[in-house]
């Protein structure tokens, strides 16, 4: 029997690496402004214009981090990236450090999450070892339903 291989996109953003699936990445685009909201929560840190059209921008480093938005630094700046994601028709930014490899991973490969794991059971659809390192495969429906929320909740 083989294994079913899928496809991520690798990203580290505030010293974490994670893969979210291929599928969902459209572009990355360097150093875009965002303007900051009031009150963002879970990883919400404000509204990026892309060519028109305001996208979410969401810090992937806070949600993992647990951090108030008010105690963290900027997120701006030339080196900062931002990568553009899709999902159900909805594009949202995410605010990274540094963009990674495309890379294929066996089901055989992913790790269930454990209550344990935090905040990753919450975001993630498993785990898988690279280079030594736990990176979580981030489930975009569960990431963006657990943003939601924070939105939901603040209003």
């Amino acid at each position: 029997m083989n294994a079913a291989e899928r496809q991520f996109f690798g990203f580290m953003a505030g010293g974490q690496a994670a893969y979210v699936p291929l599928d969902d990445v459209r572009e990355i685009v360097r150093g875009l402004p965002f303007a900051p909201v009031s009150g963002g929560q879970r990883g919400v840190c404000g509204m990026v214009n892309l060519r028109g059209h305001v996208l979410t921008a969401i810090a992937p480093q806070r949600i993992w981090a647990c951090t108030d938005m008010a105690t963290t630094p900027p997120l701006c700046g030339q080196d900062r990236l931002n990568m553009i994601v899709a999902h159900a028709g909805t594009f949202y930014s995410f605010l990274i450090d540094r963009c990674g490899d495309v890379d294929t991973v066996l089901d055989t490969d992913i790790e269930p999450l454990t209550p344990q794991s935090g905040i990753w059971q919450e975001i993630a659809g498993g785990i898988c070892a690279r280079n030594g390192l736990a990176v979580p495969l981030l489930d975009m429906p569960r990431l963006l339903g657990y943003v939601e929320q924070g939105i939901a909740h603040r209003e």
